[in-house]
C-alpha cells in the first residue's frame, strides 16, 4: 500500500495545476477518466534531476491512453509565472516535450514498439495521448510460383 496521501497525489496535482477557473472541464474530464488512481511514473526528461523537467504519467487502466502532466514544481512555476504576469507569460512546455516524455515512459515499460499519437491538450501542463505497443506486423514474402 502506497504511503497516505499519495492515494489522491493526482487529483491534488490537477486542482493545484488547473484552479478552479482555468480548467473546470479538464479537471472533471482528469477526475472520471483516470479519478484518484497513483500516477504510474516519473520521467527525467533533463537525466540530471532538474525538477523542473519531470513530467508524471499516467496509463489508463481500461484504454490505451496516457496522460502526461508537469512535476508539482513546474505546475508551480507555471502558475506564478501566469499570475505575475496577468496571464500573458506562456512558460508552459510544448506538446513534443510531453509526446517525448510519453514514449520514452512507454518504451521502458511496455517494449520498444510503442508509439503515441493523437495529442489532446487538456490543459497547458497537462496531455493526453492514444497509444499503441502491438509488434509491427511480420514482413511477408511473396510466394514463388513452383515449375
Amino acid at each position: 500500500m502506497g504511503a497516505p496521501g499519495r492515494r489522491h497525489h493526482f487529483a491534488a496535482l490537477i486542482a493545484l495545476s488547473l484552479g478552479a477557473c482555468s480548467g473546470g472541464a479538464a479537471l472533471e474530464y482528469m477526475r472520471k477518466e483516470y479519478g484518484s488512481a497513483q500516477r504510474d511514473g516519473v520521467v527525467d526528461l533533463s537525466e540530471t534531476g532538474d525538477p523542473s523537467q519531470m513530467y508524471q504519467i499516467w496509463v489508463h487502466k481500461t484504454k490505451p491512453k496516457v496522460n502526461v502532466q508537469t512535476s508539482i514544481k513546474a505546475a508551480a512555476d507555471y502558475g506564478i509565472a501566469q499570475g505575475g504576469s496577468y496571464g500573458l507569460a506562456n512558460t508552459a512546455p510544448v506538446q513534443p516535450t510531453f509526446q517525448t516524455a510519453a514514449e520514452r515512459f512507454l518504451k521502458e515499460n511496455n517494449g520498444p514498439d510503442c508509439r503515441v499519437f493523437n495529442p489532446v491538450k487538456l490543459h497547458d501542463i497537462v496531455w493526453e495521448f492514444d497509444y499503441d505497443c502491438s509488434p509491427p506486423p511480420a514482413p511477408t514474402r511473396p510466394k514463388r510460383a513452383r515449375p
